[in-house]
């Protein structure tokens, strides 16, 4: 069966078992005699391909998978319910969550999540093509720029088909190979979870189903499926007569349009046959197959991705989604929640404990399903009518680029919450933060270290096309020109730039940090290391497990990452098992050090965006609430949680693990931190704005430094400006977010309309709305130029004297002065 496994193992991964091979063993071989006896002239090797064929045609190898799967439900099952029931006995609920998102707690494993999981699986495997992109000269300018799209398609397409690719540039050969080999990884790494995805001829990329386009437009989707799909090939396939296709192309519109194709399936709920959930469903995204290279692209201009960089993106980002589902939930996902629900609701009703108790967890239950298992499989964001949902989704967009031309500034608050999960890390946070600030100043990293961040769980913004606005609102997806605004909007603001320097530092920091101390035990660590990485279910037998691995010296520095694992030989694995009395088979070896390989990543990433911090799953679940996208209440809450992922993840996230780990000695060194890092803030602000900056021993400045570094970010001065000045009105607005505001706030529209009605003059108001709804005209750095020359002027020019009452108001207000007063100058 040598020959057959490996043949198998091609068309569908490593995820078969050697006994499962076994049982099919003898029917295989007498199959493959038989078939040599019929035809005496038929080789070995022709006879194993052809029996091979036979079987996956008639649905053997279909059961292996199921059986397969069934086992793998089970035991992530099993194992969620023991974590349940020994980890969080006092707590369940709590746990529960934990397995789905995270929580702050000192318990083993409360960080190690499916949320984690897919930001660490997903960043490793587009940071790991960006990477080997990079290593093309002027390769990650030709794939985001799109000029070799066409060629890259028909790389792909040849790669697929065994074809030649040398009539092509040696750039799009080298381009399309690195991109061959991501999927390929990630393709691998979601069988071994539980998918079921062979080869497929012609298979380019995943495709991108554009639900706007698709919805507005069906008889141009179904011209275009029509024109480009291999209909006979996709007849064949599903096993029905090419006279049905009409039928079926309709009912794949209708899905696309409705959005369904947006989340991770549910077994039962797909049109898939053969295996159900969420394993079958990534096999059956290649269910639709292209004429050629050409059609595809076709199709992926006019309904797609638009280009080949932001189709592959979405590929590894799904991909990579699914298997850390899979990882923790098995292929049956929500089924697999549900069991360990009720099994864990049996036992306490078993044990007899306290009705109250068994209640409360079967309410955390039903809420932790709603707002972050829900999250986590991207239901919340199939629209409820998309027409409705691109519009408010625009909109916050442009709100987005019109309110955080300083975001920049802001983020120097970045600083305290890197010294405060430096002393979590056993590092030192003035080193990291020097590096980072020297690193803005630098070049993009060579090849070498962009592996080594992909390898941590983590892709430089800059070059994943990421934008930036994630660290501040839940991402509404603006395409098309906006899109591209919108991107070009964040890279001047140089928050990208910034927010790639600090990661940067911090994950060399942390690689480095663990490759100096490879030489000693766990319990020679520094205390509160050894907790942190016990959060995510490493332990001391893993850690001397870890420390063997081989390490890199990159630039003169020595670096360890996870993917060095590889490298062990297994008897390190074996000694774990053992030790466990449990018999170290190939399979579980495999299984042990992936697990670790996920463990230690989740270390670096999550660790990461503690430092520089970054909303995870359970704050962009709580921001959500569980509503979906394109409905009324859906849209409500998007709009009134816009800009507050900042200040939630501060509270959920730093706040929280102080109070949980830091004690009182931990909450004084974050109040201090944060209030020097949020008056550095302020000053360069005021500085920006041609302000002097507000007087330090006065008892307003350092309220507002606190909000300005503890979480309120970009709320910070505006809402504590209003209250001092008793403007409630307008701080409510502000709270309901800016859309809102500019509606119904006193500066707003509803402002603006009331000066109107009563005769009063509305010039300068209606200047400084405009002004502050108008997206590049806020750049930090251009903004106090533009007031100067442009806006001072032309409002003392609408309303002689205005300028001289702004300043005595703020005076009165802040206690603050113009370094050159406007009032002056524009005279």
């Amino acid at each position: 069966m040598s020959v057959c496994k490996g043949i198998v193992e091609e068309a569908i991964g490593r995820g078969i078992t050697d006994a499962d091979f076994d049982k099919l063993g003898k029917s295989f071989d007498a199959r493959v005699d038989a078939l040599r006896a019929e035809n005496p002239g038929l080789g070995y090797n022709d006879a194993v391909s052809r029996a091979s064929k036979e079987y996956i045609e008639a649905g053997e190898l279909k059961n292996i998978i199921q059986k397969r799967n069934a086992l793998k439900n089970a035991a992530r099952k099993l194992e969620g319910f023991d974590y349940l029931s020994k980890t969080w006995a006092d707590d369940p609920g709590t746990g529960l969550k934990a397995l789905l998102v995270g929580v702050q707690s000192e318990k083993r494993g409360s960080r190690s999540s499916i949320g984690n999981d897919q930001d660490a699986i997903t960043e490793q495997y587009t940071g790991g093509l960006i990477a080997d992109v990079s290593k093309t000269e002027g390769g990650l300018d030709m794939l985001v720029s799109g000029d070799i799209d066409d060629d890259l398609a028909r790389v792909l397409w040849e790669m697929s088909s065994d074809g030649d690719v040398s009539g092509f540039s040696k750039a799009a050969q080298d381009i399309g190979g690195a991109i061959r080999k991501w999927q390929e990884y990630a393709r691998v790494q979601a069988n071994e979870a539980g998918a079921w995805i062979g080869k497929a001829k012609g298979y380019i990329t995943s495709t991108f189903h554009d639900t706007t386009r698709i919805a507005k437009n069906m008889d141009g989707w179904m011209e275009s499926a029509t024109a480009n799909f291999d209909l006979a090939r996709m007849a064949s396939e599903m096993e029905v007569d090419i006279s049905e296709m009409p039928d079926i192309l309709a009912g794949i519109w209708r899905n696309f349009a409705d959005g369904v194709h947006l989340k991770l399936p549910q077994p039962g709920k797909t049109v898939a046959k053969g295996v159900k959930g969420i394993g079958r469903k990534l096999s059956h995204d290649r269910v639709i197959h292209f004429k050629d290279a050409d059609a595809w692209t076709r199709y992926n201009t006019d309904f797609g991705a638009g280009n080949m960089r932001e189709a592959v993106m979405y590929g590894l980002r799904r991909q990579g989604q699914a298997t850390a589902m899979m990882n923790t939930l098995g292929p049956s996902y929500e089924a697999t929640f549900d069991g360990i629900v009720e099994d864990t609701l049996r036992a306490m009703k078993d044990r007899r404990e306290d009705p109250s108790k068994i209640a409360k967890f079967a309410g955390d239950a039903r809420s932790h399903k709603r707002l972050y298992l829900s999250h986590l499989d991207g239901s919340l964001d199939i629209p409820g009518n998309d027409a409705f949902a691109t519009a408010a989704g625009n909109i916050r967009a442009v709100q987005g680029m019109a309110s955080l031309g300083g975001m920049t500034l802001s983020s120097v608050s970045d600083t305290a919450t890197i010294a405060l999960g430096a002393k979590y890390n056993g590092l030192n946070g003035l080193e990291m933060i020097g590096k980072g600030i020297g690193n803005l100043f630098g070049s993009v990293p060579g090849p070498e270290k962009l592996e080594l961040y992909a390898d941590l769980g983590m892709a430089l913004t800059s070059l994943s096309g990421k934008l930036a606005h994630g660290r501040f609102t839940p991402g509404d997806d603006a395409r098309g020109m906006l899109g591209a605004i919108q991107q070009k909007f964040f890279t001047l603001t140089l928050q990208n730039r910034w927010t790639d320097s600090f990661r940067e530092s911090i994950a060399e920091a942390m690689s480095a940090n663990l490759a100096r101390r490879a030489g000693d035990a766990f319990d020679k660590l520094p205390d509160r290391l050894q907790t942190t990485m016990g959060l995510y279910g490493i332990d001391a037998d893993k850690w001397d497990i870890f420390r063997q691995v081989p390490v890199d010296e990159i630039e003169g520095t020595r670096f360890i990452s996870p993917k060095m694992m590889e490298e062990l030989p297994d008897a390190p694995f074996e000694g774990y098992l053992t030790a466990r009395d449990l018999k170290p088979t190939p399979a579980r070896i495999r299984d042990l050090r992936g697990e670790m390989q996920r463990q230690f990543r989740a270390y670096f990433s999550d660790q990461n965006q503690y430092m520089l911090l970054t909303p995870d799953a359970g704050t962009l679940g709580m921001m959500k609430q569980g509503t979906q996208k394109g409905t009324g209440i859906g849209e409500a809450v998007r709009f009134i949680m816009q800009f507050k992922s900042f200040p939630l993840a501060f509270t959920q996230k730093i706040i929280g693990r102080e109070l949980k780990q830091g004690g009182i000695v931990g909450v004084s060194q974050m109040i201090a931190l944060t209030m020097v890092a949020g008056y550095a803030s302020s000053v360069l602000k005021d500085l920006a704005k041609g302000k002097v900056p507000r007087d330090p021993t006065d008892w307003r400045t350092a309220v507002a430094a606190l909000q300005q570094g503890g979480g309120l970010g970009l709320y910070g001065d505006v809402l504590f400006s209003q209250i001092l000045d008793r403007r409630f009105g307008d701080a409510a607005a502000q709270l309901l977010g800016p859309t809102f505001s500019d509606i119904f706030g006193s500066q707003g529209l509803a402002g603006l309309t009331a000066r109107a009605a009563q005769g009063e003059d509305f010039g300068p108001a209606a200047l400084r709305f405009v002004q502050g709804n108008t997206p590049f005209l806020n750049l930090f750095y251009t903004k106090m130029a533009m007031d100067y020359l442009v806006f001072y002027r032309i409002q003392e020019w609408m309303n002689p004297g205005s300028l001289s009452r702004m300043e005595a108001e703020m005076q009165e207000r802040t206690g603050q002065q113009y370094i050159a007063p406007p009032s002056q100058t524009v005279n």
